[in-house]
């Protein structure tokens, strides 16, 4: 389950009953962009007791928990005054909603931009 597939979990509804409308190619073609970021957020699963002396269970299963879906972009396309972070997409699973991972998500992405000196994340 990755991206495009939270998003679209998320997601659909609200674009269909917008005027936007849903386009899932037009959404692939966005999340793949050559310049696309990611912060991602998984969280390992276990699914039996037996561990690896590395303390890995061979079937654990990583989960994702959320996405970050950023590009360094400018503050306008016509008129560009600075460079900013621009956040396409913060998306976070059903089941890690409300535990405060898009509040981690975007902190990072905060010291991220402010690492790359640009001063204006939106």
């Amino acid at each position: 389950h990755g991206a495009f597939e939270l998003t679209e979990q998320n997601m659909k509804a609200f674009y269909q009953e917008s005027g936007w409308g849903w386009n899932s190619s037009e959404k692939r073609e966005e999340l793949e962009h050559h310049e696309a970021r990611y912060l991602v957020v998984y969280e390992q699963e276990q699914h039996n007791e037996k561990t690896t002396d590395s303390g890995s269970n061979d079937n654990d299963v990583r989960v994702l928990a959320g996405f970050c879906h950023f590009r360094f972009d400018t503050d306008d396309d016509d008129e560009p005054t600075q460079a900013v972070a621009y956040v396409y997409e913060l998306q976070i699973s059903s089941q890690y909603q409300r535990r405060g991972v898009g509040q981690r998500l975007m902190a990072i992405i905060e010291q991220i931009a402010k690492g790359a000196d640009v001063k204006k994340v939106m």
